[in-house]
Order: C-alpha cells, then structure tokens, then sequence
C-alpha cells in the first residue's frame, strides 16, 4: 500500500479495509478493533455529524469518553506550526493527559522481542510502514525524499 499518493487520511483507511479488514488496528485493554470495525466507527460518526448539520469545511472538536483513560495520537505539527489545544475541555472537563513522547518511548528490551512476535504471528504489518525501498547507492536521494515529506519510512536495501 503507497501512502504517498492518498489525498486524505480516510483514502488510507479504506485502502487498508480493502486490503486487512480482519486485521487488528486498535486495542484497548482486553477489546480489539479491526480496520473494518473502525471504519463502520467512524462513518456512523460521521452520518451523525451530518444529521446534526455538520459539514464540509466545519471544524469539529472531538472529546473522548471519559472511560478513555489514554489515546495514543501518532503525529507532529510542522516545525514552524503550533498545535493550540483547549485547555479547558482537555484537562477540566475530560480529565485527559497529553503526553509527548521521543522515538515513541520505546523500551527496545521489552518492545522488540514483542513486535517480533506480533510479526510473526501477522498480526503488525511493517511493509505497510515502508515508503519506499531504495539501494544504498541512493541513499542521498532517500534524505532529499525525507526532507521533501514524501519518503519517510525509507528502507536502505545494502546488497
């Protein structure tokens, strides 16, 4: 699956439902939801967005439910953006936490051998992680795509 081409984040879910609906995208606690769950989620959201006039161009605020204790939101604003967040409906009212993290605070001793496993038993993708595959006599092209946005899980082929 190419992730340099989708024109939105929901291109990308459907073309994962197409390919993995099965697959696990989400687990909380002791419940699991697969990519096809999500989606059927994610547009009875929607339908009920609309159905209370809500549309295109409306910039819409989502609270968690307060059974939620954590979300994990995997992205950055650009280095010269901001990311304004309403402290108020966060941290007052939901109770929630925002924590940063570095390199996903992995804990490569306990993580690895985990993420291994989930491999082998097909249960975590990684080639729908990689942008592109490049050999190492075009490793400079491979940072000039990394500081283009466009390839940024770039596989380094050494033979």
């Amino acid at each position: 699956m190419m992730l340099d081409d989708a024109r939105s984040i929901w291109e990308l879910v459907e073309r994962r439902v197409d390919a993995t609906p099965d697959r696990v995208m989400l687990y909380d606690g002791d419940r699991a939801t697969t990519f096809a769950q999500f989606r059927d989620m994610a547009e009875r959201a929607a339908a009920g967005l609309i159905g209370l006039g809500v549309g295109l161009g409306v910039n819409v605020s989502w609270q968690l439910p307060t059974w939620t204790e954590s979300a994990v939101l995997v992205g950055a604003p650009p280095l010269e953006g901001k990311l304004e967040l309403d402290p108020l409906v966060l941290f007052g009212i939901s109770e929630k936490k925002l924590m940063g993290c570095f390199l996903g605070s992995c804990n490569s001793l306990r993580d690895i051998p985990r993420m291994v496993a989930m491999w082998q038993a097909g249960q975590l993708d990684l080639e729908a992680l990689v942008t592109a595959h490049r050999p190492l006599t075009e490793i400079n092209e491979a940072f000039t795509d990394l500081a283009a946005g466009v390839g940024i899980r770039t596989v380094i082929d050494l033979v």
